[in-house]
């Protein structure tokens, strides 16, 4: 792994204050050893809430400044995360890749180029990149044609063999395989929306002309590699509004189902594609038919590039610090598996699960987090079998906090108290009351059974904390704003 500059806690916190919380005063004021009893005191009655009965939850809470623990309910109790394991991935990706690493995505020949003709194959070769969009695709083909080709007489390949071809990680349940958050992982992948969701496309549903008329469909990007079964009626102004896409396993048949009513503004929902690096390869043949180069047709398939290829086209994708913030703020699952096999074919040299989450728990010991407290089996928290301590959480979060790439992480975190999606995140439209507002940056996490917030507090007297809350095996609907309650009561302190 390659050293990365340390600073000082103490001389960091500026920089805390500066670049990640700008609505609080300068400086940082110490615990004077009365917030222990006083948490003691603020918590209790809160796990006395009825909505906790049955379930476990775990709690841990940090001087932030010395890293000291303050309250620890459970606090070494193994519990699953959810999402809160992206703090594991985020951390690791940063201190082994780097926030400048990029991911190069490239067209490569095996052929030549005689005039206008590449006699040859044709690869399409995927590094990782989880932004790659339909754009950059675009781009790569008319990079061909700006080299003066016209013609191809040759295979058009598509090659992901960086990792390797296991589409879903072991626990995820099925019924989530053509949902956004549980699309197939590939290093060839495509990805839509401001939320960069790899291996997907979006269903656009807008009314028609009267009630009863047929809704119009569009699926963007533009492809035939999904077939749509329409279903979805207009209804008049004052109908519902609810539609469902749902994509048979195996293939990529999707029906899209429901009611949209009159001059309803146009809907959007993510599907999960059906193997993701072939949808690649597909939208790059319509890119280089689009850009009016000619090729042969041939069936749509993967094949390793050989090592005498040359380059023709390459997209670099933004730094890897600026994917931390989908990760974090939008808790994308897709990016938190893709920089999983990414870790464990950098440090490994095998880009799978496997790989990848030994190397986390490898770079987890960095931070002094016990890789024997942790069970891990991929890098988004999907899985119901991930297991964390809340302490460890708070350890990992109090030791990242002297690595030069701790300002990009923090930043990356939802912000309490905002109604913006580019600065609440998943946080968006909770913990909204004004003393909250931009004092908490946490991750939050949710699963059947299972809600999770684990971040930083500066209470309104400066004192900073960390914090991670766990509850795990409830049955209610509403958990979430036990974890608030709890994380308002730093606020006080």
């Amino acid at each position: 792994m390659k050293n990365v500059k340390r600073i000082l806690v103490n001389s960091f916190l500026g920089v805390f204050l500066a670049v990640a919380m700008p609505l609080q005063t300068a400086g940082a004021v110490r615990m004077d050893g009365t917030e222990s009893d006083a948490l003691k005191t603020s918590i209790q009655p809160i796990l006395g809430d009825k909505r906790l009965q049955g379930s476990i939850a775990g709690i841990s809470i940090r001087d932030a400044i010395s890293g000291g623990l303050l309250y620890s309910y459970n606090g070494s109790v193994r519990l699953r995360p959810a999402s809160n394991l992206k703090l594991l991935t985020a951390a690791s990706a940063l201190h082994v890749l780097g926030s400048g690493y990029t991911f190069q995505t490239k067209v490569l020949t095996d052929g030549k180029i005689n005039g206008s003709v590449l006699k040859g194959n044709v690869y399409l070769q995927g590094n990782g990149d989880p932004t790659l969009l339909a754009k950059d695709v675009n781009r790569l083909a008319k990079k061909l044609k700006l080299r003066h080709i016209s013609k191809i007489e040759g295979n058009i390949y598509g090659d992901d063999s960086r990792y390797d071809s296991l589409r879903y990680s072991i626990d995820l349940p099925w019924s989530d395989e053509d949902d956004y958050y549980g699309a197939g992982v590939s290093a060839l992948t495509v990805s839509t929306g401001q939320e960069f969701d790899n291996g997907t496309a979006i269903i656009q549903v807008k009314p028609g002309k009267k009630a009863g008329d047929p809704a119009a469909i569009r699926v963007i990007p533009d492809s035939k590699y999904l077939t749509i079964k329409q279903d979805v009626q207009t209804v008049k102004a004052d109908g519902r509004r609810f539609v469902t896409t749902i994509r048979e396993h195996g293939n990529n048949q999707v029906t899209v189902k429901g009611t949209i009513p009159l001059q309803s503004s146009v809907l959007r929902k993510s599907v999960a594609v059906w193997e993701p690096s072939l949808y690649a390869l597909t939208l790059f043949k319509q890119s280089l038919k689009a850009s009016g180069i000619k090729f042969e047709k041939h069936s749509e398939k993967m094949k390793r590039t050989p090592k005498k290829a040359v380059i023709l086209a390459v997209h670099q994708s933004k730094p890897l610090g600026k994917m931390i913030l989908p990760l974090l703020k939008y808790s994308n699952n897709g990016h938190a598996e893709i920089f999983t096999k990414e870790l464990g074919k950098v440090v490994y040299n095998e880009g799978t699960w496997n790989s990848g989450t030994m190397a986390i728990g490898d770079i987890m010991s960095t931070f002094g987090v016990r890789q024997d407290h942790l069970y891990l089996r991929d890098g988004s928290g999907i899985s119901q079998s991930d297991l964390v301590p809340p302490n460890d959480i708070t350890k990992l979060l109090f030791a990242i906090q002297s690595y030069d790439w701790f300002p990009v992480f923090l930043n990356a975190l939802p912000v309490s108290g905002s109604k913006s999606k580019e600065l609440g995140g998943t946080l968006r439209n909770r913990l909204m009351q004004k003393e909250a507002a931009g004092r908490i940056r946490a991750k939050t996490g949710s699963l059947t059974g299972v809600s999770s917030l684990s971040g930083y507090a500066v209470s309104i007297s400066g004192k900073r904390f960390i914090f991670s809350v766990m509850i795990n095996n409830f049955i209610v609907p509403d958990i979430k704003s036990i974890e608030d309650k709890i994380a308002l009561s730093l606020l006080n302190l």
